[in-house]
């Protein structure tokens, strides 16, 4: 009686660890990084040329990650150890820290894009998050614009696979793969389109002539919304279960308020590296680089790209809506299985 209301406690002492490790850990960091890599690419890719410049990013992070899909299986058989070693470890944290480099240009060619191309007007600009939703939603993938801290991936050799939407691979033929590894950039394009939106409204609202108290605001906001959206990820579950008939409903409503609390969050940290970083070479560089160090030494570096292209309410029950975060609950659940093999090995 004892043991399981003993186990109980320590799974709920360690979600809320897991949560907050998310929060204060990795989201922070893996914003710093994509802060500081896109200004460093601002800085040094044809920083008088934006259009040009633009262009060879999304190039990059484009070319980048369907060389990295595509080849997936030929770079798993190629890095995928047995035992894992220095070397092995090494591989997959630089592998991982390439993947969100890819990443980071992509979503950098398809702002400047957007930017370049589109009407600022509010009318229009609340249309494309419309439709672009909408878009995600009929596709099932909406999910995708969820990123740190809803989400934290840590540095495994089974990360080497990259999921696409149809879960497609070369076994079903080139060309079908191939297609399904262009849609999985299509999902990306459209998230980015939404993200650039949102963060366009809230540039423009949220006090646009006081950069500090706006990240400020920010911060505050989106952390509060996204403590709420953990605190009722369990109402949540529980509703998701029982009306099994409007679960990608519940999914999808749920999904976009924890979308508006990511934003917020990222926007917030974003803006304060902004504040104290500016336009300094020499200190985003080093924010850069301590950012993506920590995030290899606390073993999360794949949490600097949402690699997977994931379906909305894939899963029944209340397993189906429960956030990727569990950094040390999967730690000590390795540890657990590892004892019992030695045991029973004895």
């Amino acid at each position: 009686m004892l043991i399981p209301i003993l186990k109980s406690n320590v799974a709920k002492f360690l979600s809320v660890v897991d949560v907050a490790f998310a929060f204060i850990v990795v989201a922070p960091l893996v914003v710093t990084f994509w802060s500081t890599t896109w200004k460093l690419y601002d800085l040094f890719i044809f920083p008088n040329d934006p259009v040009i410049s633009g262009v060879i990013s999304w190039l990059f992070g484009f070319c980048g990650q369907m060389v990295l899909m595509f080849y997936q299986d030929s770079i798993k058989k190629l890095f995928y150890f047995e035992k894992m070693n220095f070397l092995s470890i090494l591989i997959l944290k630089f592998h991982a820290l390439f993947l969100g480099h890819t990443f980071v240009s992509f979503w950098r060619g398809v702002w400047s894009f957007v930017d370049a191309t589109s009407s600022i007007g509010l009318g229009v600009v609340g249309l494309n998050i419309i439709q672009n939703i909408i878009a995600l939603m009929i596709l099932r993938t909406f999910r995708n614009t969820l990123v740190p801290p809803f989400i934290v991936l840590t540095d495994k050799q089974e990360q080497y696979g990259m999921r696409t939407p149809l879960q497609k691979s070369k076994a079903n033929g080139n060309y079908a793969f191939l297609a399904d590894c262009l849609m999985a950039m299509f999902v990306e394009m459209l998230v980015a389109f939404i993200w650039h939106d949102f963060w366009f409204i809230h540039n423009l609202f949220i006090l646009p002539d006081d950069l500090f108290y706006s990240a400020l605001t920010s911060l505050v906001f989106g952390y509060s919304l996204a403590l709420i959206c953990f605190v009722t990820q369990s109402s949540v579950s529980v509703a998701y279960e029982k009306f099994e008939d409007k679960r990608v409903f519940i999914y999808d409503v749920f999904i976009v308020i924890c979308l508006l609390a990511a934003i917020n969050v990222w926007r917030g940290i974003w803006t304060f590296v902004t504040y104290f970083a500016g336009d300094d070479e020499d200190i985003n560089l080093l924010l850069n680089t301590l950012a993506w160090t920590l995030l290899m030494i606390v073993n999360c570096t794949f949490s600097l790209s949402a690699k997977d292209v994931l379906k909305d309410a894939e899963k029944s029950g209340r397993c189906g809506i429960q956030f990727q975060i569990n950094y040390f609950s999967e730690m000590l659940h390795h540890k657990t299985d590892k004892t019992q093999n030695i045991s029973t090995q004895l």
